[in-house]
């Protein structure tokens, strides 16, 4: 059984929520027809932020004229001194409740990118484990705010996709009565429980820690779980966007001299994309975009021999949860799984 460490905190969206990685969104910037699709979670930073704000008392400045645009753009580092006091691992997607039959069933998801999620624990076994999750789509219109009517010049006309939650966890995790759902992170933030707006449309999510959420899982084996995209170092080249064409040795991390590779941990083919880090309140801005290996599961390296290695490199105690890559307090959570004892 695996036992998470840090406070545990549930985030349930009350209503079908979006969430958005990257792209514009407004038709009126992209034409007469727009759709806006969703991954399954929030951006990390989303999530850490949020954690931050409601740990404050939900009363946090967020002001931008204390800040003046000749200081120029934040360095990255020093702007996530303040969101980085918060630490985060996951996210995942919790859902607890009873099957058909009756049974008490746990289930833990996670991204599997782009666009779908994978089921990690073996009590929530399904026909599918990797399987889409249910996106509503809505259409509107564009609307002129001043003329408080429909734009008439252009079709201006959107689909948006919104995830379900609640009917995920019955249409494709089987459960017929659903006791709890939401948004799964294991955090130092210590938050009061309560409804709170959340992310950029400002959806109302229910917080709620503790006891009720759970505390130990069994992990199918053999495998490693990247639930956050672990945003990666940059390399020697002149610019870092430039990948190798042996993805197994860019660099994910390095410790007193040790560079950890891909090749450290993984087999199979990973996701490679460009993701923004969230945006700065403070500032106004989008922060900088970065190359990331993206979340999902992959084939993990034989266990425990190429696991001790890669402890040895990072000079840690034997742990099956690493955070890995830049800023790693908020991005970056890797779980393996397998029987390794330690």
């Amino acid at each position: 059984m695996y036992a998470f460490t840090g406070n545990p905190v549930l985030i349930r969206p009350i209503n079908p929520v979006v969430f958005r990685w990257g792209g514009e969104y407004s038709p009126i910037l992209t034409g007469p027809m727009n759709k806006g699709s969703s991954e399954p979670f929030p951006l990390p930073s989303t999530i850490a932020g949020f954690l931050y704000w409601i740990s404050q008392g939900a009363n946090v400045e967020t002001k931008t004229g204390d800040v003046t645009q000749s200081e120029g753009n934040p360095d990255i580092n020093e702007d996530y001194k303040t969101i980085s006091k918060v630490e985060i691992f996951g996210p995942f997607f919790y859902a607890k409740g009873t099957d058909e039959k009756g049974n008490d069933k746990i289930c833990l998801v996670i991204h599997q990118y782009p666009k779908k999620l994978t089921i990690i624990n073996e009590e929530c076994k399904t026909k599918e484990k990797t399987f889409d999750p249910v996106y509503v789509n809505k259409i509107g219109i564009g609307h002129e705010i001043a003329k408080k009517q429909a734009h008439t010049d252009k079709g201006l006309i959107y689909t948006v996709e919104y995830v379900d939650y609640y009917a995920t966890a019955v249409e494709k995790l089987g459960l017929k009565e659903v006791k709890e759902y939401g948004i799964l992170v294991y955090t130092n933030a210590k938050v009061e429980q309560g409804f709170y707006p959340f992310g950029s449309e400002g959806r109302v999510v229910e917080v709620k820690e503790g006891e009720d959420v759970i505390k130990e899982v069994k992990i199918f084996d053999s495998n490693v779980y990247i639930l956050s995209p672990i945003i990666l170092k940059a390399n020697e080249s002149p610019s870092p966007l430039i990948i190798s064409s042996d993805a197994n040795n860019l660099v994910v991390d390095e410790n007193n001299g040790k560079k950890i590779t891909v090749s450290d941990f993984a087999l199979s083919t990973i996701r490679l994309s460009l993701i923004g880090l969230g945006f700065n309140v403070k500032y106004n801005i989008k922060r900088p975009i970065y190359l990331a290996i993206m979340p999902g599961e992959i084939e993990a390296k034989d266990e425990k021999e190429e696991f001790n290695a890669l402890l040895n490199k990072l000079d840690q105690k034997p742990s099956k949860f690493l955070k890995l890559g830049l800023f790693d307090k908020i991005w970056g959570s890797m779980l393996i799984g397998g029987g390794y004892n330690g």
